[in-house]
């Protein structure tokens, strides 16, 4: 895994997961269908700033 990938996990533990496995289920599941609905390959910012307002959180 590359530093950029390491950084992005740690920002959203930091912003919304909390280490709550719960949390991380949730996100992952909502940004693996965000991936599938717009043909991507990466979870960037872009979708986790969709997959944030879904869950309602706001950065």
């Amino acid at each position: 895994m590359g530093g950029r990938a390491a950084d992005l996990i740690a920002l959203v533990d930091k912003q919304a997961a909390h280490g709550n496995f719960r949390a991380w289920a949730r996100i992952t599941k909502l940004a693996t269908d965000g991936l599938t609905a717009q043909g991507g390959t990466r979870i960037d910012e872009h979708l986790l700033r969709q997959v944030y307002d879904r869950i309602g959180i706001r950065t």
